[in-house]
C-alpha cells in the first residue's frame, strides 16, 4: 500500500516527489502551497488568504466554503498547525494516472494528522469520491486521519464568522477588562446585561467576543444568532453549544457516514433558501410564507393565527422542508390590464410565460406533473444559464432575443407580476403621454425607417412603477432594431 502512492511536495523552496512511505514524516503543517491560489473574473468560486491566530500567519483558501473550514479550525482548540494545498498525491487507478490535492493538513496537540478535503456533498461528483476514497486508504496506511468537511450548520457558522473579527490577541490585551469579564460572568449573564455591568460596552464588547472566540467564555452558538440575551457563562461551567457535540469542530466527519439519507452533511449541504409566497413545512404542519427579512419569517397557516418565527429557529426545525414555491406570480387587477391596449396585453402575456419558466423551472402552460425541462431545471443550472437557454430558444423560433433581454424583463417582472414586465411599463407611459399605442410596441414590419434606426425619446411620465422603464428600453433599443416582423413580441 506504501509503494502505491507518491508525495509530491516543497521542501526548503524545491520541489521533491518521494514515496509515501518514506515521506509520511514531513512536517506538511509548514511546508508552503504545491499549486497557486487563482483569482478569475467570472469565477464562481472566491479565493483568497486567511490569518490563522493558530499559526500566526495567513493560509490560503479556494472558495468562501474553505474559507469557513479554515474559520474551524482555527477555532478548534486542539489544532496547533494548518497547511493549505500541501502535497500533491500520485497513485495509478487502472491505466490512468491520478493525483489530487487535499485542501488541508492539520497537526493535532497530540501529534496525530488530519487530512481535510472540502467540498459539498451534493458537488461530489464521480471522480471526485474517487480521489476521497484514494485519499483516505493512503492516510489510513501512514496512520493520518482522513476528513470530508461539508457545509458547516448556517447558523454556528454565522456566530462563528462573527467571533472571527475579533480572533486577533489585540481585542483581549486590556488586562482589566478581560480579568472584570471573567468575574461578572462566573454566573450566567445575558451577553449585553453582563458587558454593561462591566464597563462602556464599546470597549467591553472586543474583549468579550475575544474571550467567546478563545474559549474563556462559552454560549450556545448553535441555537441562536448572538443577540444582547445570549447567556454566557465562563469555561467553568456546563458545557453547551454545537462546538461541544460529538461530531468535533467544523463538522469533520468520515466519509463513510455521509453518504445516508439521513445524515448531517445531507442534509446541510444546501442551505435553504424561502421566499415569499413559498409553501413549507414547520413545527409538523403546512404554512405559507407572507413576509421574509434578515431575522425573521411570517407564516400563516389555515386554523393559526399570523406568525412571525425567527429565520434561526426556522432553519434548525427537524421537519423543516420548503414544498413548493409559485409558479406563476400574481395576476395584477384585471383592470389595469384591460386598460392596455390589446397588442401590449398579450405582449406581457406572452413575455410572462417564458419569464416563468426561467424563474421557476416550470412552464405554466405544460401539466404540472411533467416537471421542468433540463435546460431549465433550477437544481441544476444557474439563473443566467437557464436566461442564455431563453434567449437560444427564442432565436432558434424566430425572435432576436438577447441574454440581457431575457434578464432584465426577468427582474421586472419578478417583483409584480406581469404588470412589472417593460411592455407594461411602456404601454402605461404612454397612455400618459396621449398616445394609445407606443410606436416601438407595434409589430416591427410596421416600423418606418426612421423609427427603426432612432431611439424613441421619452414622453412624460406618469407617477409610480410603470413609468421607470424608459432606461430599460433605451438600453435595449439596439437590440430591437434589427428585429424583423417574426420577432416584434420579444422586443
Amino acid at each position: 500500500m506504501l509503494g502505491a502512492f507518491d508525495l509530491d511536495f516543497f521542501d526548503s523552496g524545491r520541489r521533491r516527489r518521494t514515496a509515501l512511505g518514506s515521506g509520511w514524516g514531513v512536517r506538511f503543517e509548514d511546508v508552503p502551497p504545491v499549486r497557486g491560489f487563482r483569482w478569475n473574473k467570472g469565477d464562481r468560486s472566491f479565493a483568497g488568504w486567511y490569518y490563522a491566530v493558530t499559526t500566526g500567519g495567513h493560509v490560503g483558501y479556494e472558495s468562501w466554503l474553505e474559507r469557513d473550514q479554515l474559520i474551524l479550525l482555527d477555532f478548534a482548540p486542539d489544532v496547533v498547525g494548518i497547511a493549505s494545498q500541501p502535497f500533491w498525491l500520485h497513485w495509478r487507478e487502472e491505466e490512468e494516472k491520478r493525483r489530487h490535492a487535499p485542501d488541508y493538513f492539520v497537526r493535532l496537540t497530540d501529534g496525530r494528522a488530519r487530512v481535510v478535503d472540502v467540498r459539498a456533498e451534493d458537488d461530489v461528483d464521480e471522480r471526485t469520491a474517487e480521489a476521497f476514497v484514494a485519499t483516505e486508504r493512503a492516510c489510513s496506511a501512514v496512520g493520518w486521519e482522513f476528513a470530508h468537511a461539508g457545509v458547516p450548520d448556517p447558523v454556528f457558522m454565522a456566530n462563528l464568522r462573527w467571533l472571527a473579527r475579533y480572533r486577533h490577541g489585540r481585542c483581549g490585551r486590556e488586562s482589566d477588562v478581560v480579568e472584570r469579564l471573567v468575574e461578572v460572568f462566573r454566573q450566567p449573564h445575558g451577553l449585553r446585561a453582563g458587558a454593561e455591568e462591566v464597563g462602556d460596552v464599546l470597549r467591553v464588547l472586543p474583549a468579550l467576543f475575544h474571550l467567546l472566540w478563545a474559549g474563556v467564555l462559552r454560549a450556545d452558538l448553535g441555537d441562536a444568532l448572538l443577540s444582547s440575551g445570549t447567556v454566557v457563562h465562563t469555561s467553568e461551567g456546563p458545557v453547551v453549544g454545537r462546538q461541544q457535540g460529538d461530531r468535533g469542530h467544523g463538522l469533520l466527519r468520515p466519509r463513510r457516514d455521509t453518504r445516508g439519507e439521513g445524515s448531517q452533511m445531507r442534509r446541510l449541504s444546501r442551505p435553504a433558501t424561502v421566499g415569499v409566497g413559498d409553501r413549507v413545512r414547520f413545527a409538523g404542519q403546512e404554512r405559507a410564507v407572507l413576509a421574509v427579512s434578515a431575522r425573521a419569517v411570517k407564516l400563516a397557516a389555515e386554523d393559526e393565527p399570523l406568525r412571525e418565527v425567527p429565520l434561526a429557529v426556522l432553519l434548525r426545525d427537524e421537519g423543516f422542508e420548503v414544498l413548493g414555491s409559485p409558479v406563476r406570480m400574481p395576476l395584477p387587477p384585471v383592470s389595469l390590464l384591460e386598460a392596455l391596449p390589446e397588442h401590449a396585453r398579450e405582449k406581457a402575456l406572452w413575455w410572462e410565460d417564458h419569464i416563468l419558466e426561467v424563474l421557476h423551472g416550470v412552464d405554466p402552460n405544460r401539466d404540472e406533473d411533467a416537471g421542468p425541462r433540463p435546460e431549465y431545471d433550477p437544481a441544476r443550472h444557474s439563473l443566467t444559464a437557464r436566461e442564455r437557454a431563453k434567449a437560444a430558444e427564442l432565436t432558434a423560433a424566430g425572435y432576436r432575443v438577447s441574454v440581457s433581454t431575457s434578464a432584465t424583463s426577468g427582474a421586472a417582472t419578478r417583483p409584480r407580476g406581469c404588470w412589472g414586465s417593460p411592455t407594461a411599463d411602456r404601454c402605461a407611459r404612454s397612455r400618459s403621454s396621449g398616445r394609445s399605442t407606443p410606436r416601438w410596441s407595434r409589430p416591427c414590419g410596421r416600423r418606418s425607417r426612421r423609427e427603426s434606426t432612432t431611439p424613441p425619446a421619452p414622453g412624460p411620465t406618469s407617477s409610480g412603477g410603470p413609468a421607470r422603464s424608459c432606461g430599460r428600453t433605451a438600453r435595449r433599443w439596439n437590440c430591437r432594431r434589427s428585429q424583423r416582423s417574426t420577432g416584434c413580441w420579444p422586443s
